[in-house]
């Protein structure tokens, strides 16, 4: 197992949030993290903290969550899947 997890989901408004194509190629979960954060700040202009598992297995089609803090809104839900065993990943909100 690697350090390997990202995934947000927002309120309403960020349902459509995702992770840019081509999928970034992140091994680690702060990556992922940071990812994640990034995408609301540009795309949103939200200011939001991810948390994602610590450890997650590199394996192709491999799916966890990860929860968005954004103050004033409701936890938001990311849904992130490897894409393959090299670390490259997609990101969705919920």
């Amino acid at each position: 197992m690697i350090a390997a997890t990202g995934a947000l989901v927002a309120a309403t408004a960020l349902s459509a949030c995702g992770g840019a194509l081509p999928p970034p190629n992140l091994r680690t979960i702060a990556q992922i993290e940071r990812a994640i954060e990034q995408t609301l700040a540009s795309k949103l202009r939200l200011d939001g903290k991810a948390y994602c598992p610590q450890t997650v297995p590199v394996m192709k089609g491999e799916v966890f969550s990860c929860v968005v803090l954004v103050r004033g809104r409701n936890p938001v839900l990311f849904t992130v899947t490897e894409i393959d065993n090299v670390g490259r990943v997609t990101y969705v909100g919920q």
